[in-house]
């Protein structure tokens, strides 16, 4: 049977082969890439924590020595980096935890919400001494007294 008589029955066509294309010999050194050395451990895996002090100080853990660590960034044990001295030499320190429903939670909110009242006031008077001065400028310009 013919090519064109196998087609035309619908038997497969065997596709040509295909050469590879041809590649340059060259030494292996040269094309691959250099080996990378394993990634290190992510930080948070060491049970420590990132601390940046904004001045140095001398910390007495409960065990080991005394550690002197001067201002910048340090890598601190979680208990350590969670001790109040040494919170209290961060740039940052963390708020304290309050439980809700404790009088201390209690007069923290109402303190919170003491200075949102005094910004909004804050505000809302220097957006009248603009609407103010803006007001009087547009008076000037057009030659407008103001009424006693």
């Amino acid at each position: 049977m013919s090519e064109a008589a196998e087609s035309a029955a619908g038997a497969p066509e065997t596709p040509p082969p295909v050469a590879a294309p041809e590649t340059p010999a060259t030494p292996p050194a040269a094309t691959s890439a250099p080996e990378t050395p394993p990634p290190a451990p992510a930080p948070e895996d060491d049970g420590k924590v990132a601390v940046t002090l904004v001045k140095p100080c001398r910390f007495t853990p409960r065990a080991g020595p005394v550690k002197v660590l001067g201002a910048g960034t340090h890598r601190l044990p979680k208990e350590e980096a969670e001790h109040w001295f040494i919170l209290a030499h961060t740039a940052n320190p963390p708020p304290p935890r309050l439980q809700p429903g404790t009088p201390a939670y209690l007069a923290h909110v109402r303190a919170l919400q003491a200075r949102q009242e005094q910004a909004a006031l804050i505000e809302a008077q220097q957006v009248r001494q603009a609407a103010d001065a803006t007001r009087d400028t547009l008076r000037a310009k057009r030659g407008i007294r103001k009424m006693p």
